[in-house]
């Protein structure tokens, strides 16, 4: 790791020789807006290999793909095989001598390259399990918004905090962003998962800009990351522009990761997600289904912030004792919450 963090150092520098071209070239043929480009993967929603393996772009359309290289900062560039071209997707090939690392990727169309960091995680082999890091309500601003932090414990009023632990550190919201993200690229994660709310404000362009640029970081330093969007995030123009897609899968191995979108102040996914997602995992039979959604879906004012235990209740039968602790934004269609319950109980 400490190679690495010294390599760092050099990641722009070696990026741009990989380019190798001057600033004025680089503004006109290089672009970091992956939506002008792809569907996935996207910066927060990077695709998984192996050495040998095949993974899958998908281009928005009139962009050819024409190559494709890997570069970390330890390892490559490497060249990607091209195995197959459709309308809807591209299919690459990783090396069989690919260090396993999370790498960026140089992908030359007929628009210009788009320079993707976190677009590829290659594992020596696929994992057995996954040890996530998750954070969340990240909500990163350009302003001088201050959480404070002690222990374990993170809060935005000092006083609610001095009731749990104290000597509270006052934090700014990229300096806790950026150093969760990195503490976790030192301490093992397989991946980093971000469910929501990373930026304060959905308008506030250079505060995802600021995340993108944490997810770099995170990436030059070996840690894959994936993100949904939250509801401080919607409108998501800004978000799906520079960060990712409202909703989506990726697949590492036998595991399923599904990213949903419970919308602004909607709260819950709407019927057209639920049934995407459940064709989803119909066509994936035998993976590990993890999924992913910003509002919480239990909620009782009777449990402390430890959450509380429903035993012995099915959806299907019982779902009038069970929607009591329903939260209130998927309350608000029990038609979703029920389907939604049923599926995660198959």
């Amino acid at each position: 790791m400490a190679r690495r963090l010294l390599a760092l150092i050099m990641a722009f520098v070696t990026t741009l020789s990989i380019l190798g071209a001057a600033a004025p070239a680089l503004a006109q043929e290089y672009s970091t807006t992956y939506s002008n480009y792809l569907y996935l993967p996207a910066p927060v929603v990077p695709a998984f290999a192996v050495p040998g393996g095949t993974f899958n772009l998908y281009p928005k359309e009139g962009v050819q793909i024409e190559s494709v290289t890997a570069v970390s900062v330890l390892h490559g560039p490497y060249n990607l095989q091209i195995v197959s071209k459709s309308d809807k997707s591209v299919t690459l090939k990783t090396p069989e001598d690919i260090a396993p690392d999370d790498y960026f990727l140089l992908i030359k169309t007929n628009n210009g390259t788009l320079v993707l960091p976190n677009g590829l995680k290659v594992f020596k082999e696929w994992p057995k399990t996954l040890k996530i890091a998750w954070v969340s309500d990240t909500h990163v601003t350009t302003g001088a918004k201050i959480g404070y932090v002690c222990g374990p414990y993170f809060q935005s009023n000092i006083y609610k905090l001095e009731e749990l632990c104290s000597d509270p550190i006052p934090l700014h919201s990229v300096v806790a962003t950026y150093s969760a993200y990195q503490y976790w690229a030192m301490n093992g994660a397989t991946l980093l998962i971000n469910t929501g709310d990373e930026v304060d404000t959905s308008g506030d362009v250079t505060g995802y800009q600021i995340v993108y640029n944490i997810t770099k970081l995170a990436s030059a330093s070996g840690l894959p990351v994936v993100g949904i969007k939250g509801n401080h995030d919607d409108p998501p123009t800004v978000y799906t522009q520079i960060l990712g897609p409202r909703y989506f899968y990726v697949t590492i191995g036998k595991f399923i990761i599904i990213g949903l979108d419970t919308g602004g102040d909607r709260g819950y996914p709407t019927m057209d997600e639920i049934e995407w997602m459940e064709k989803v995992l119909d066509e994936h039979k035998g993976y590990i289904p993890i999924i992913l959604y910003h509002h919480p879906y239990f909620f009782n004012p009777r449990w402390n912030y430890l959450g509380g235990v429903i035993k012995g209740l099915d959806p299907s039968t019982d779902w009038d004792q069970i929607k009591e602790y329903v939260g209130r934004y998927w309350g608000a269609d029990p038609e979703v919450a029920k389907r939604f319950l049923e599926d995660v109980v198959k």
